[in-house]
């Protein structure tokens, strides 16, 4: 659970000048594969990279898993809460002033999807949001299942990012892939709607079996001209994070939307200190 903030908060921290005055916004996109055990690792890569926002999928923590500790970054989980594995989180830095955003209903009601949004304050209400999602495999889902891909935007702004292990596998994406069911749905939804899939054509899970792209970034079509998409350092997951440089977005985003944050309110309220 979250920390309750001291009677007498320390002074907001001074924004590191690289930030204001560069505008790079670099995230990381996750499956984990089990948190525990490998929060050391996580933040030291966050470090090195100078990676600000990791949206962190299959966290596999109950309400029963031990207090993780993030030093710089507010951690941000939603566990599953039936059955094992699953779960989202988001590591903010303490330098990013952020909102955790409401579950859309239809989200909370489906058997499968699993979602975690937060938005970064911008100029004239027109923020970015940065969802976070994770959808299991078809052999993990009650049948017959469709994942409602039109779902996946439902109360996001003009400026947005999906970021999640979706399992759906697509030559759109990646071109070894064969494409299945799920693949054809997304790329239906996808060819449909003004975004776009930023994935550059590399596995993002590779096994002893097969070298596979479950985990995709969407990105809405004002921010895809400008932001780079790369595969990271390999860590303990089977998954390899992938990393995005969200330098469009804070060009339109204040200079002040970075005072450090270390408390989480309830949702719907901007974190600050």
């Amino acid at each position: 659970p979250p920390s309750n903030p001291p009677n007498s908060p320390p002074p907001p921290a001074q924004p590191n000048a690289h930030h204001i005055q560069g505008y790079n916004l670099k995230a990381y996109q996750y499956n984990i594969n089990g948190i525990t055990g490998k929060i050391d690792e996580l933040l030291h890569n966050m470090e090195k990279d100078k990676i600000l926002i990791a949206a962190i999928q299959e966290t596999k923590l109950t309400s029963k898993s031990k207090p993780i500790k993030t030093p710089n970054y507010t951690f941000v989980r939603k566990d599953r809460g039936t059955n094992k594995g699953g779960g989202l989180a988001f590591l903010v830095h303490k330098d990013i002033n952020f909102t955790l955003e409401k579950t859309p209903n239809s989200h909370e009601q489906d058997p499968h999807l699993e979602s975690l949004t937060i938005s970064l304050p911008g100029k004239d209400n027109d923020h970015l949001y940065i969802r976070n999602v994770y959808i299991p495999p078809s052999s993990s889902c009650v049948q017959p299942y469709e994942p409602p891909f039109n779902d996946l935007f439902t109360d996001l702004g003009e400026s947005y990012y999906i970021l999640g292990d979706i399992n759906a596998h697509s030559e759109l994406w990646h071109s070894e892939a064969t494409t299945d069911p799920r693949g054809r749905a997304l790329g239906d939804t996808i060819s449909g709607m003004d975004c776009g899939i930023i994935n550059e054509d590399q596995p993002t899970r590779v096994t002893n079996l097969a070298s596979t792209a479950p985990d995709i970034s969407i990105a809405s079509p004002n921010l895809i001209p400008t932001t780079t998409w790369k595969i990271a350092n390999k860590m303990s997951s089977d998954h390899s994070p992938s990393s995005s440089a969200l330098l469009p977005t804070l060009r339109n985003l204040t200079p002040n939307m970075l005072p450090s944050l270390i408390f989480p309110k309830p949702i719907g309220q901007n974190f600050k200190k």
